[in-house]
This record gives C-alpha cells, structure tokens and sequence, in this order.
C-alpha cells in the first residue's frame, strides 16, 4: 500500500510535470489517507488532527516550493471544513505571497458566500483586497459594499463597523 507521504511526493512530482489536473486528483482523493485516527476519539479531536496534518503536509510542499500542491492541500482542506479559520488564514497567506490579485478575490468571494465560513475577519479581509485592487475602478464602492454585507451577515461585528467606519473616513 502507498503510504501518504509517497502520494503527497507523486501530487509534487505531478506538479513539477505541469500535470495540475493530476496532482489535484491525488490531493483530493488522499486527504484522508493514511490518518491514524483513534475510532474512540471524538469529531472535534478527529477533525484537530487532520486539520495539524494537511497544515503539516502543506508546509512541507511550501519548503519544496510545490506551491499548487500546497494550494490543492488548501483547498480540499476548505470543501472538507469550511469552519476552520486556520486553513482560511493559510490560504489567504498563499495567495497573498505566491497568488494573484484575482485569486485572492476569488478565494475570499469563495469564502464570503459560503455559509459555513463562518468568520467576520474574512470579510474585513476581502474589503481589503477589493479596496486594494486600483485596476478596478469600482474598488472603493466594493469595498464599502462587501463591509456592508459583513454588517448584515454579523450584525453585533464591531470590528467590521469599525472596519468601515475607518475606510469610509479613508475613502471620504
């Protein structure tokens, strides 16, 4: 049997073969794979563990410079639990340092709009992006917009008020 570790090396080599399609695939279909987890052990504890290994895992494609891999590990981390605010950190750090602009807004929309998110700091997040993104010549009234939202979505936010009282003083 392939352990992780040999599938997560197969998804890097795939990568640095230009085969994305593959080393998604591989990442999607073992992101349990090869986890030892206690069958008495609680889904807080299980979903713990697998969330400290992908995050392993990721750091480790990271040091390999297999930024899609990583990306991927992300991702599949995100559709699998959406509630965890480290995985949002992680991948909005990747995409910062390693992505796109675009991704990034893309990442973040993703987040917004999915109901399991669950976190304000991610709209406060996306607002910056947008309010960033000087191609767009909309950014600031986005901005304000996705704050907004933020407002509606978490009503008793005091740090998305404040966000937006604050670019709204900047934006004039």
């Amino acid at each position: 049997m392939i352990s992780r570790d040999q599938w997560l090396a197969e998804a890097v080599l795939a990568e640095q073969a230009d085969s994305m399609v593959t080393c998604r695939a591989i990442i999607k279909e073992t992101m349990d794979h090869g986890l030892e987890i206690d069958s008495f052990a609680s889904n807080k504890e299980k979903e713990k563990l697998k969330k400290a290994v992908w995050l392993q895992n990721y750091a480790s494609c990271i040091d390999r410079g297999a930024i899609e891999t990583a990306r991927a590990l992300l991702l599949n981390g995100l559709l699998l639990m959406p509630q965890k605010k480290a995985l949002w950190r992680k991948s909005i750090e990747l995409e910062r340092e390693s992505g796109s602009v675009q991704s990034l807004k893309q990442l973040l929309s993703l987040a917004i709009s999915n109901e399991k998110s669950n976190h304000e700091f991610l709209f406060i997040e996306y607002a910056k992006v947008l309010l960033k993104d000087n191609s767009d010549p909309d950014h600031t009234t986005k901005a304000v917009l996705a704050l907004e939202n933020g407002l509606s979505v978490y009503p008793a936010s005091e740090d998305i008020a404040i966000a937006l009282q604050e670019m709204l003083r900047q934006t004039g």
